[in-house]
Order: structure tokens, then C-alpha cells, then sequence
């Protein structure tokens, strides 16, 4: 058993001793290449033990064990970071406390390994807690900026929240079960639902998972962060943002067994993925729009939690990590690709041709409508597959329309995004597929039905979606402009602790 814990433990470890020794190196370039090759070594061990699992099975000890589940977020984290911290490398040079930025770096990502690969719920919250900590340190990591305090206290403020609930959920399982090993605590929890303990464990899970994947009613803390340098942006999607879900994946049985939770996560998850969907719309700061696009892709992601695809709300933790990552990692380049795309010359196409386009489209719409039924007629035709099914669709739809858009002319752009959407739509599936392949029986499988309400919320989205194409009716303008502004300041706080005036001239709008 010890070579098992030691084996599972052993990348987190590493993260953690490379950023100790990254802090107290004399010398920044020192400091930088001992995070780096602990990086390194980590992510390469990660992967081998990864294999070991997908091939050989479970590595199982007392304190920490490494399932498939762990194993794709190990795989998440142990990448996501390697690649932020290398690009760090250049985006941090000349910082003065550089030093100290590639230690909390490290603290963090070790903190999510080490929560990630836990069997035991003492160290899944220390590794829960530890991951918030590292993060408010690099959110003030700008200490001269009054904006950067005010933003670490308010995120330290709003992840506390969850952390105590986590913490607590731990402390009352050990009481009420007399161990504190997740799988053991899991199976004990499932088989006596309903007990005043196990629901008071569950609610506070849940609160945990909502406060870290900044869901409403404690989403107003992941726009704040945006004052942190930008690779703090990028490393937050290596399992820190998206912690949430693998919480809830962990712990499934539990929730799956108290269908008043199930449907209260899939509630708080569509609000938020609509709420943040449509901060992120009115945003003219690029990172402000990224971190708001977090916000509603993490309320997906519940939502599909919600709906009993755990699954699928892990294939999305994974794939929103890398490209939004990315999208972090490369928002420096988009102001410079919007102007030149505002400064191209719209392309027209005269003649027989200027018929294609209206064809293309029609044709893209049916084929949105048709892909997923031929692909996975098993899984669309469930309750919770129409339900994802119909979010697949109005976002295909969407993709289309905004393509036909393209300051290049309709026939130009339409075409290569035809080719994208359906591209994107095979992916999808097919990678939500293969996460349940590669998954197993770590999380429960997809439930049958659901209730007949959870229909409402795709036609709410797709009301969202027509009047963003057609525009509001006359008489709602005065709502729709007050909404407007709303939206574009929230979670906008003054720097220097002072009342936000700006709220009270809202009646003036």
C-alpha cells in the first residue's frame, strides 16, 4: 500500500518541492529553471502513470489513488501547467518578484495534484484549500495595485466560502462514518441517503463545487482575477476552475441518489451558463470576455452534472480547460486580428454563384439537425442526450449565423464554417463517446429520462438566441439597455474598498 501511495502521490509532490525550491533560489533565472524541471518531470511522470491506469488498472493506496477519473484530470493539470508555466518563462522576464510567481505557480498546481489524486478527504481538502491560497496570492501579485488587492481579497472572500463547506463536509463524513477514505465514505453515503448527515454532506459538497467553478450566486469572483498577470488566467483551467466538476464526478453516487440536488445543480448551472453567456456578449475587454465565457461554460458544464452525464461534464471540463487555456495564453494577439479583420474588404459573389451560400446554409442546418441522431442515436435519443442534444444544436446555429457575418461577405465565410461546425459537432460527440469508453464505471452511467421541465430551459437559450439575431421588440429597449449595462459591470468593485456609486445612476439609463 505504501508503494501505491507513494507512486500516486509522487507527481503532486514533485510540483510542490520544485516550487519550494523556486522560492527560495537567489536567483530569479535559477528559480524560473527549477519550476520548469519540476514541471517537467511531473507531467512526464503523470503520463506514465496515466498509461499505467488506462492499461494495467487502478493505483490504489491509503492516502492517494489514481482511477481513470484522476487520471484525465492529472493528464489536464500536469499539461495545463507545464505549458502556462513555459510560456511564463518569457511573459514574466524582468518581473521583480518573479521569484515569487513561479512559487505560487507551482503551490497551486502541486495543490490541484495532490487534491486530484486523493483517497482520503483530509487530504482532498487540504489540496482543495491549498489550490485557493496559491491563487489569492497570485491574483495580488501586483501588490502596488489597489485593484489587484481588492481583487485577491474578494476572490479569497468568495472561495472561502467554499472551502469551509468543503472542509466541514470532511470533518462531518469522518464523524458520521468513522473513516475519512472517499470510496469508503462514497458507498456509506449512497446506502444511507437521506439521513439528516448524508444530506447535510451533500448540500454542503454542492456548495463547495459551486463556490470554485464560480457559479451564481459566487461567480462574481472569477471576473475580478482578470488583474492577475494573464498565465494566472491560463493555469486556473489546469483543474482549479473546473475543480467543481470533478468534485461532483467523485462524489456522484451521493448526488445521483438525491434527485432534489440533481436538479438544483442543473437549475444554478443553466442560469449560470446563461447569465455568464451573456456578460461575456457585452464585454470590450478581451480577458474580462474570456473570464465571463468561463463563468458560462463552467454553469454548462453543472448543468450536465445536473443531468446525471457526468461523462459528458468531464470530456467538457477537459476540452474548455485546453481551449480556453489557449484562448488565455494567446489573448494578446486578438486585438491586433480584429482590426485587420475590420479593415478587409467585404468579398461579393456575382451571378449563379450568389444562390450557394442560402443553399450551403440550409443544407449546414439540416446536417446540425441530423449529425447527432446518426452519430449517437443511443445517447442523443436518452432524456439527457435530447436535452445536450438541443445546446449542440442552438450553438451550431448560432456558430453559422455569426459566420455568415464575417466581414469577408457571406459567401467567402460561409463555407469554411459549415466545415467548422460540423467538424466541431464530430468532436463533440465523438469525444463525449469516448470519454464514456474511457471513464467506465468510475462514474455512474446516463440516466434514461428526466423531468419533462429540464425542456424549458433549451427554449429559454433559444429565445436568448433569436432575439441576439433578430434584436429586442421596441417596447423592451428600456429593459434591454438597463440589462446592457448591468452586464457589462458586473462584478466591476472599486479598488479602494469605497461603495459603488455607479450602481445608484443606473436609474438614469
Amino acid at each position: 500500500m505504501l508503494g501505491q501511495d507513494v507512486l500516486a502521490a509522487l507527481p503532486g509532490v514533485i510540483l510542490l518541492a520544485g516550487a519550494l525550491l523556486a522560492g527560495l533560489s537567489r536567483r530569479p533565472a535559477r528559480a524560473v529553471g527549477r519550476s520548469l524541471a519540476a514541471q517537467r518531470t511531473a507531467c512526464a511522470l503523470t503520463a506514465a502513470l496515466a498509461l499505467i491506469v488506462f492499461f494495467g488498472g487502478r493505483i490504489d493506496g491509503v492516502l492517494f489513488a489514481l482511477d481513470r477519473l484522476a487520471a484525465v484530470v492529472a493528464l489536464l493539470t500536469a499539461g495545463i501547467s507545464l505549458a502556462v508555466q513555459s510560456y511564463a518563462r518569457r511573459y514574466m522576464d524582468g518581473d521583480a518578484a518573479i521569484r515569487r510567481f513561479f512559487r505560487d505557480m507551482g503551490l497551486m498546481a502541486g495543490a490541484i495534484l495532490t487534491m486530484v489524486t486523493a483517497a482520503n478527504a483530509l487530504v482532498f481538502a487540504a489540496g482543495w484549500v491549498g489550490s485557493s491560497l496559491a491563487l489569492a496570492s497570485l491574483v495580488a501579485h501586483r501588490r502596488t495595485w489597489p485593484a489587484a488587492r481588492a481583487a485577491a481579497r474578494r476572490t479569497a472572500l468568495f472561495l472561502g466560502v467554499g472551502d469551509a463547506a468543503l472542509v466541514l463536509a470532511a470533518l462531518v463524513a469522518v464523524a458520521a462514518f468513522g473513516t475519512a477514505d472517499i470510496a469508503t465514505m462514497a458507498a456509506e453515503a449512497t446506502a444511507r441517503a437521506g439521513e439528516p448527515a448524508v444530506l447535510a454532506i451533500s448540500a454542503l459538497l454542492v456548495v463547495a463545487a459551486l463556490a470554485k467553478s464560480a457559479q451564481l450566486p459566487l461567480a462574481g469572483w472569477l471576473p475580478e482575477t482578470m488583474t492577475a498577470p494573464t498565465p494566472v488566467s491560463g493555469l486556473m483551467h489546469a483543474g482549479f476552475v473546473n475543480a467543481g466538476g470533478y468534485l461532483l464526478a467523485r462524489f456522484a453516487d451521493l448526488f445521483v441518489a438525491q434527485p432534489v440536488l440533481m436538479g438544483a445543480l442543473f437549475v444554478i448551472g443553466a442560469a449560470t451558463a446563461l447569465a455568464g453567456s451573456l456578460a461575456m456578449l457585452v464585454q470590450s475587454d478581451v480577458k474580462r470576455a474570456l473570464g465571463w465565457s468561463t463563468v458560462g461554460q463552467m454553469g454548462f458544464m453543472v448543468m450536465q452534472c445536473g443531468l446525471g452525464a457526468f461523462a459528458a461534464a468531464i470530456y467538457h471540463l477537459v476540452a474548455h480547460g485546453i481551449f480556453k487555456a489557449t484562448l488565455f495564453l494567446g489573448a494578446g494577439s486578438v486585438v491586433q486580428e480584429v482590426r485587420d479583420l475590420d479593415n478587409a474588404p467585404a468579398a461579393r459573389v456575382k451571378g449563379p454563384l450568389g444562390v450557394l451560400p442560402a443553399v450551403g446554409f440550409g443544407a449546414a442546418a439540416l446536417a446540425v439537425v441530423a449529425l447527432p441522431v446518426l452519430v449517437a442515436p443511443a445517447t442523443v435519443l436518452s432524456g439527457p442526450g435530447l436535452v445536450l442534444a438541443s445546446f449542440a444544436l442552438l450553438a451550431s446555429l448560432h456558430a453559422l449565423v455569426v459566420w455568415t457575418r464575417h466581414p469577408r461577405g457571406l459567401a467567402v465565410a460561409l463555407w469554411p464554417g459549415v466545415l467548422a461546425v460540423a467538424v466541431g459537432l464530430l468532436v463533440y460527440l465523438g469525444g463525449t463517446g469516448g470519454m464514456v469508453l474511457l471513464l467506465g464505471a468510475t462514474v455512474p452511467p446516463l440516466p434514461a429520462t428526466v423531468p419533462v421541465v429540464y425542456v424549458a430551459v433549451p427554449l429559454v437559450f433559444a429565445a436568448a438566441l433569436i432575439l441576439s439575431w433578430t434584436g429586442v421588440p421596441r417596447p423592451f429597449r428600456g429593459l434591454r439597455d438597463r440589462l446592457y449595462v448591468r452586464l457589462l459591470f458586473a462584478g466591476y468593485r472599486p479598488a479602494g474598498g469605497g461603495h459603488d456609486t455607479f450602481s445608484h445612476r443606473l436609474d438614469a439609463v
